[in-house]
């Protein structure tokens, strides 16, 4: 049967049949945003979020690290964590609540390794819809 997503989508059923593309079918708490310093190779980072989904693993990849990236559309829990974790444990890592629409600035931690909070601008807000 493979793996199967639990996840709880954040919208109706109905909601799906409206294409991307239509004008307000997307806004800007369906992303988040993305500040780094010149120490940060974005192509050797991938955002994770952590999921309700009970199925399998509770964080989730969505994106390598861009300047903004679209979250998924389902809900996450009010304590979500979002996270920008290397493709080495020789980088460090960066954590953060998840709150949707907010700007995550990665701190510049030149020559050290470990886990990072990331400073979060933008409020705090239900992570439904």
């Amino acid at each position: 049967m493979g793996d199967r997503q639990l996840d709880i989508s954040a919208t109706r059923r109905d909601w799906y049949i409206l294409p991307r593309y239509l004008p307000m079918r997307l806004n800007g708490e369906d992303f988040v945003n993305f500040i780094w310093f010149g120490n940060i190779d974005p192509s050797r980072y991938t955002i994770v979020v952590e999921a309700l989904d009970t199925a399998g693993p509770t964080y989730r990849s969505i994106s390598k690290l861009q300047k903004q990236v679209e979250l998924p559309l389902v809900q996450y829990g009010w304590d979500a964590k979002i996270g920008v974790i290397p493709d080495s444990p020789a980088l460090p890592s960066f954590e953060s609540k998840l709150s949707r629409g907010c700007t995550y600035l990665l701190p510049d931690v030149t020559g050290k390794n470990g886990i990072f909070e990331m400073d979060k601008f933008g409020k705090d807000r239900p992570n439904g819809m």
